[in-house]
């Protein structure tokens, strides 16, 4: 580009960097790991800000079922993510085969619900943990969801007084009546699952959907909303690393490959900067499903956010965005924060933690 007209991109840049610096400084990348496979040594600590371990299961008295894997996976988990200054939350309940009996019996009793949440803050304590992610899938309209509202309130208020976080993975919309104003207020952010919605089952207008019903229906913040994209394909079952092993690195390049419905680098990479643009973070499920070399969709994300990726020039005549959006505007700053632009550059460099 040439340089005047960089420069005369500053005050605009400049203005906007500075009033979305903020933001960007807290914007969250957060990949859930499972209890039963993957490698605790082999995640890329330095391409996250939260890793959520999944799962820890209630039962209905309100304790806690052994962890799959043990506590020393856990351990060695806290302790690497620590070093990296990665947080650390326990996920509690995820899908189980669709049995969410435990949560709808412990919410509905105020015993078992102290219960809980005293098992949880031990949980948490013994863990060195940062906060919990609540994944109870789903509370129906009605009882179950006047229930979730005061476990997530006490749960909150519990984390909370202990400088903890909490957070729940919610569906791309809401699932009826489950979520209100009360949920929103005791969360720090949601997870907002926005994949297995049909064939394709994660799109890039599914993200705009989930993002926009998010904001105007449910009323949620931007900055509590961590914008949710998959790493295999919903057909089948096949982890994303699995689909690069079958088809080769090509299909890195596109959503589709023998029959699968997955995000190749282009979709997540342009689902990073929507959410940069329009969310408080991104969250994947999950970490051990991704490649270890240039394929990567975790190395994607982080480029993306990071600003390591080659900006796009917002005022090329050939690029289709329009001059207001606010995607364009992430990538006038990124460019502004870019090392030719030193020092303005200085001003808008964040490093993305929560």
């Amino acid at each position: 580009m040439n340089p005047l007209k960089r420069t005369g991109m500053l005050s605009l840049a400049l203005t906007t960097g500075l009033m979305a610096g903020q933001a960007l400084a807290e914007f969250k990348v957060v990949g859930y790991f499972p209890t039963w496979q993957g490698d605790v040594n082999s995640i890329p600590y330095d391409k996250v800000t939260h890793i959520n371990y999944s799962f820890a299961l209630p039962t209905a008295s309100g304790g806690l079922q052994p962890l799959e894997g043990g506590t020393q996976r856990l351990s060695a988990l806290v302790q690497q993510a620590h070093a990296a200054g990665v947080k650390v939350q326990i996920a509690v309940g995820g899908w189980n085969d669709g049995d969410d009996s435990a949560f709808a019996a412990l919410s509905a009793n105020s015993s078992a619900r102290a219960t809980f949440i005293q098992n949880i803050m031990n949980m948490v304590d013994q863990y060195g943990l940062d906060g919990v992610d609540l994944d109870w899938e789903y509370p129906e309209a009605g009882a179950e969801a006047n229930n979730f509202k005061v476990l997530m309130r006490e749960l909150g208020e519990a984390l909370h007084a202990k400088g903890k976080i909490l957070t729940a993975a919610v569906t791309a919309t809401d699932f009826p009546g489950s979520i209100d104003a009360d949920v929103i207020s005791s969360v720090d952010f949601l997870n907002l699952m926005v994949y297995d919605l049909g064939y394709p089952h994660s799109t890039y207008e599914h993200a705009q959907s989930a993002l926009s019903h998010w904001k105007f229906n449910e009323g949620l913040p931007q900055e509590k909303a961590v914008l949710g994209v998959p790493f295999y394909s919903h057909k089948d079952w096949v982890a994303y690393k699995d689909v690069i092993a079958r088809y080769g690195a090509s299909a890195a390049q596109r959503d589709d490959a023998g029959g699968l419905d997955y995000n190749g680098q282009p979709t997540i990479r342009a689902k990073a900067e929507l959410a940069l643009a329009e969310a408080g973070g991104v969250m994947f499920w999950e970490i051990s499903q991704d490649t270890h070399d240039d394929t990567s969709l975790m190395k994607t994300i982080w480029d993306v956010v990071s600003g390591s990726t080659d900006p796009t020039d917002p005022t090329d005549p050939t690029d289709p965005t329009d001059p207001t959006d606010p995607i364009r505007l992430i990538r006038l700053i990124r460019l502004i924060r870019a090392p030719a632009m030193w020092p303005f550059g200085a001003l808008l460099r964040f490093t993305p933690r929560a």
